[in-house]
């Protein structure tokens, strides 16, 4: 599906500068055929990870992981120092 993504969003663009090439709207028609139905197959939920996953990446290597548990925020530093000043990940 990611190999299928790149190379529809490549046809796209040459459509945008070219949009009446029928060998890109030809090509564009089957590749998004073939994405729909490789989703098709795949779980709801993990097309929902897919997604969100910048955000969930972004969440993960900042500073601070923050979330909520009983209405209390928690934080938790990813970035720690070692006794000999050291910054760790």
């Amino acid at each position: 599906m990611y190999r299928l993504q790149g190379s529809i969003e490549i046809i796209e663009a040459e459509l945008a500068s070219n949009p009446t090439s029928k060998d890109a709207q030809e090509s564009l028609k089957v590749l998004q055929g073939s994405f729909d139905r490789l989703k098709m197959d795949l779980d709801p939920h993990n097309w929902e990870i897919i997604q969100t996953w910048q955000a969930k990446k972004k969440l993960y290597s900042d500073a601070e992981y923050k979330f909520t548990v009983r209405e209390k925020e928690i934080v938790s530093k990813h970035i720690l120092e070692s006794l000999s000043h050291n910054s760790n990940t």
